[in-house]
């Protein structure tokens, strides 16, 4: 939408749309707010606070009242609840917005569950088995969602389960390498790259997974743990990390290629440009200005970091223009294709 906002204030500023009809034809897109559009605006807000409001308080009324409240009626209060926003979820239209955030209520109060249980009855069992139960016990309730913030919501409930897991349990990656707190970011970046692949390929099959900004929180998650795993690589002076040389140079590559080469998803590549821009600064701090103390390195640094953002500037302002112009020509033809019709 913000793409499109800007292809018509080009096509305004070069004459192709009077300036009169600029503000119409941008709200006739949609792109403008309407009046009606801000009660619509407020009542989604409200509902969204209201029913994540509602199961969340759920958990703070039973730690309030622990000592009143009986075993089976704080199972019974958690329980009826979750019975409630299955039923209202049934009831309602599956495609509507309320209907789907009791659904999401239901995924909330479903953790509330689980932590009731363990504190009752006090299971002995991990931190990060909880998460795990969690994330599979509403699996059946995500498939039948088509909802991106319940997939979003379990995406997180298993990267936290990873990091616990990890943390507590020995396991193959803390055979293979030693172990340290760079151990947990492989697996966060394994699952985050594998989930992010997964929602790409499926965009084009499932209209409500073509919003762009849940793909750009696993896009930024991904790339934070292998930028992570990069820069611990190169300061550290006791281990090898050629696995991570390798894998990052085969992402920065994929990424390049699907989102510049394929199509321009400026978010993806000014997401790159960061990446780069830590990795090549934390390269000059290692291997360059080694041993060096003196204030000279700090300005020779400080110039380095300007010469790389500002060439990463430049170019994502080249890639915008491309970006336009190529929605311009896009645009041209398919009108020309329909006055031909």
């Amino acid at each position: 939408m913000d793409n499109t906002r800007k292809l018509i204030l080009q096509w305004a500023g070069q004459g192709l749309i009077r300036a009169s009809n600029t503000q119409p034809a941008l709200e006739a897109l949609g792109i403008l707010p309407r009046a009606g559009d801000w009660p619509r605006f407020l009542y989604k807000t409200a509902l969204w606070l209201g029913i994540l409001a509602l199961a969340f308080a759920v958990m703070f009324f039973i730690a309030y009242n622990w000592d009143v409240m009986g075993r089976f009626g704080r199972f019974f209060l958690v329980e009826g609840l979750i019975l409630a926003c299955v039923l209202v979820y049934w009831k309602m239209a599956s495609d509507r917005l309320p209907a789907k955030l009791f659904l999401l209520a239901a995924v909330v109060l479903t953790g509330v569950l689980l932590a009731l249980y363990g504190q009752v009855y006090q299971a002995g069992a991990d931190t990060w088995q909880l998460f795990a139960s969690w994330a599979l016990l509403i699996v059946p309730w995500i498939l039948v969602s088509r909802f991106t913030a319940m997939w979003l919501l379990w995406i997180i409930l298993i990267n936290t389960a990873l990091v616990l897991y990890f943390a507590t349990m020995q396991s193959i990656l803390g055979i293979i390498f030693i172990r340290s707190s760079d151990t947990l970011l492989w697996p966060v970046f394994g699952f985050n790259a594998l989930s992010w692949m997964i929602w790409e390929l499926n965009v084009s099959r499932y209209p409500w997974l073509q919003q762009r900004w849940p793909v750009q929180l696993l896009a930024t998650a991904t790339g934070t743990t292998i930028t992570t795993l990069m820069v611990i690589a190169i300061f550290d002076d006791n281990r090898s990390y050629p696995a991570v040389w390798l894998v990052y140079l085969a992402f920065t590559a994929l990424v390049y290629y699907f989102y510049r080469l394929r199509r321009i998803d400026l978010y993806m590549m000014a997401g790159l440009c960061l990446s780069g821009i830590v990795s090549v600064s934390s390269l000059f701090i290692r291997f360059v200005f080694k041993g060096v103390d003196d204030a000279g390195s700090f300005y020779i640094m400080t110039f380095v970091l300007i010469a790389l953002a500002g060439s990463a500037t430049a170019w994502l302002k080249k890639l915008h223009r491309e970006q336009l112009a190529g929605q311009s020509t896009e645009a041209t033809d398919k009108g020309q294709g329909h006055g031909q019709s």
